[in-house]
């Protein structure tokens, strides 16, 4: 599996609003970058978009459930999906393009955290394509639509790169900083025991 963004991030805060939290002026030029870091890192943290990009998955062969060890190990138990998740998705999303072994399909979309989609039936099989190509768009309609908790947490991540820039990134930004306690309700693979 391959998933890429086809569009570059776009930051949830604004260059006024980190101007504001940090106290300084509007137009310095590490805003945009630190905005647009801080916003990758907490997209790749929590699994999801957060303002509204296209998205593509790929699959070289159709993705199986189970296990396909050698018969040395255990018997073969694996079995073609017929469900498939698209990640980094969570609302709103749309598919736009959908090639199954370069066949035009309409899968059925399934709403969740991420979405999936259901096949009906599974195309013949052809080794020489891409067994599944999926384009699709999702996150939230506009900066207006994602949560204040992930804003603040954007934000004090931003602070953090600011104030300790050369000498941290975003992941070391994302703990120190208190954004990590801030996201975790968000994380869409938190796992309770």
């Amino acid at each position: 599996m391959h998933t890429q963004a086809l569009e570059g991030v776009t930051p949830v805060v604004t260059a006024a609003e980190v101007a504001s939290w940090l106290g300084i002026e509007e137009d310095d030029a590490l805003i945009p970058m630190l905005s647009k870091s801080a916003t990758s890192a907490a997209i790749e943290y929590l699994g999801m978009e957060l303002i509204s990009r296209s998205r593509r998955l790929t699959y070289r062969a159709w993705p199986t459930t189970g296990t396909d060890t050698s018969p040395s190990l255990s018997r073969r138990n694996d079995c073609l999906k017929r469900e498939i998740e698209l990640p980094y998705s969570h609302t709103a999303t749309t598919i736009t393009t959908a090639l199954f072994f370069n066949e035009a399909e309409t899968p059925h979309l399934l709403s969740g955290k991420p979405f999936t989609f259901y096949l009906d039936t599974i195309p013949p099989f052809d080794e020489e394509q891409l067994a599944v190509l999926v384009e699709y768009e999702t996150g939230y309609a506009s900066i207006d639509d994602v949560p204040d908790q992930i804003k603040q947490a954007v934000l004090s991540m931003v602070a953090f790169m600011y104030e300790h820039r050369g000498t941290c990134d975003a992941n070391e930004a994302m703990s120190k900083s208190g954004a990590l306690d801030l996201l975790l309700t968000y994380k869409t693979d938190l796992v309770v025991f």
